[in-house]
C-alpha cells in the first residue's frame, strides 16, 4: 500500500508540474518563466504585477496566477494542490451530509457565507504550511513522500520543457 501511495504522489506531482510548466512555457513570457524556474531573482512588487497581468478568466490564467502567488516552483505547486484537495474535501463533505444538497442550499445565508470565507482562509493557511498537513497523512514516512513528490515535480518540469521545445521545433519546420 505504501508503494502505491508513493507512486500516486509521484504521478500527481509529475502531471501537475508537466501541465503548469507547459502552460508557462507556452505563454512565452520570460519574466513569468524566470519566476517559477528560479532562473533569475525578482522582487515582490514585480511578482505581484506579473500575477495581475497573467490572471485572467481563462483556466490557464487562473491556474498559473495561483501557482505564482503561492511562490511558483515546488513549494507553490504543492501548496496549490493542498489547497485544492482540502477545498474539494470540504465541498464533498457538505454535499454528502445527512440532509444532502437541498438542505445545504436551504441553509445558505450571511452566516454560511461568512463561515465559508473563514474556512477558506483557514484552508489557505493550511496550504501554505503544507509540510505540517502532509506529515499527518498517509502511511509512508514523510521523507519518502517528499522525495517521491519532488521527483515527480522535477521530472514533470523536464518533460514539459522537452515537449514544448519539440513542439516548437515541429511547428517551426
Amino acid at each position: 500500500m505504501m508503494i502505491l501511495e508513493l507512486i500516486l504522489v509521484f504521478l500527481v506531482l509529475f502531471g501537475s508540474s508537466f501541465v503548469l510548466f507547459y502552460l508557462i512555457y507556452k505563454q512565452d513570457d520570460p519574466a513569468v518563466t524566470g519566476m517559477v524556474t528560479k532562473v533569475n531573482g525578482h522582487d515582490k512588487s514585480a511578482k505581484k504585477q506579473k500575477v495581475k497581468e497573467i490572471k485572467s478568466l481563462t483556466p490557464t490564467g487562473i491556474l498559473t496566477s495561483k501557482w505564482v502567488e503561492f511562490g511558483g516552483g515546488f513549494y507553490g505547486l504543492v501548496a496549490v494542490l493542498t489547497y485544492l484537495i482540502i477545498e474539494v474535501q470540504e465541498v464533498i463533505e457538505l454535499l454528502s451530509s445527512e440532509g444532502g444538497i437541498l438542505e445545504a442550499i436551504s441553509q445558505l445565508g450571511i452566516g454560511t457565507l461568512i463561515n465559508f470565507f473563514i474556512e477558506s482562509l483557514l484552508n489557505f493557511i493550511t496550504a501554505i504550511t503544507w509540510p505540517v498537513y502532509w506529515m499527518g497523512e498517509g502511511s509512508a514516512p514523510f521523507w519518502q513522500w517528499f522525495v517521491a513528490a519532488y521527483a515527480g515535480y522535477f521530472v514533470g518540469q523536464i518533460v514539459a520543457k522537452w515537449s514544448f521545445n519539440n513542439n516548437s521545433r515541429q511547428q517551426g519546420l
